[in-house]
């Protein structure tokens, strides 16, 4: 399951800009799940971080495990496969092309492992589906922008591994606890730590050291993502699946849907 939109605009040729944003998307697979692109005709870079579970990405021929909260990158020419080995993996991705892609995003000298980002980037790739339908010239410049920002952000160069086992630990309960509880509305951060028996606080500090992501928006958007799968595999109603993921204000989850797809429910659904 997954989400994708691709650059609709035409480029203007007399007044090429550096980069321009290609297309973004996300996917949630099973383990057992793959896609591969053999890299011949990819004039294109390209990035994906994981939000959740782990996957085996073997990009040029090298192959690594990315884990929730960490990036990797492909480069023109590069062919790619994924592999989904966790029990459920959601990974976004964005690509780029423009004359001076490549040079750009190799002078970031990030490492061509995976490493960590500095923060979580939900809302940079809900930034760029909504630009993505902007046909505008200035849609291509926002584009570009975004791009530029996205990178800038996703991590320094001296980015490493977590391995506070307590935290991992927290990180692993968490995950477990709100993927059981996830459809109840009034399952929260507080509701976690009574049960988890820690404070709210120390879920927040694993969870930013280990994903990079607040407990709130992970809760939200574990929500979203099973909404959008109700969208496109069920008929009912925008509401009830509202209430189904844990949102029951109608209103509040059709402003959720529309930030991380550029659509409200309706639409996503006639789409």
């Amino acid at each position: 399951m997954g989400m994708a939109i691709h650059r609709a605009s035409q480029i203007d040729e007399s007044a090429p800009m550096p980069i321009y944003l290609r297309a973004t998307g996300w996917h949630t697979a099973n383990p057992g799940w793959t896609e591969e692109n053999n890299g011949k005709e990819r004039n294109h870079c390209g990035l994906f971080w994981c939000m959740n579970g782990s996957g085996t990405f073997t990009i040029a021929n090298k192959t690594c495990t990315l884990n929730a909260g960490q990036v990797l990158y492909y480069l023109p020419q590069e062919a790619d496969q994924i592999v989904i080995n966790s029990p459920r993996c959601t990974y976004y991705w964005i690509t780029f092309d423009g004359p001076q892609a490549e040079e750009f995003l190799k002078s970031f000298k990030y490492p061509r492992t995976p490493f960590y980002a500095k923060e979580c980037l939900v809302s940079y790739f809900e930034e760029m589906f909504e630009i993505l339908h902007d046909l505008t010239p200035a849609g291509l410049q926002r584009g570009s922008l975004a791009v530029h920002r996205l990178l800038i952000t996703v991590g320094d160069r001296a980015a490493t591994p977590r391995h506070n086992s307590r935290h991992q630990q927290l990180t692993k309960d968490f995950i477990a606890l709100t993927k059981d509880n996830f459809k109840n509305e009034s399952f929260n951060v507080n509701a976690a730590a009574e049960i988890l028996k820690v404070h709210r606080t120390s879920i927040g500090r694993a969870l930013k050291e280990q994903l990079n992501i607040s407990p709130n928006t992970y809760i939200v958007n574990i929500r979203l993502q099973h909404a959008l799968r109700m969208l496109y595999e069920t008929d009912l109603k925008a509401s009830e699946i509202a209430i189904a993921c844990g949102i029951p204000n109608p209103c509040y989850f059709s402003k959720l849907i529309k930030q991380l797809t550029g659509l409200p429910p309706h639409k996503l659904r006639n789409n």
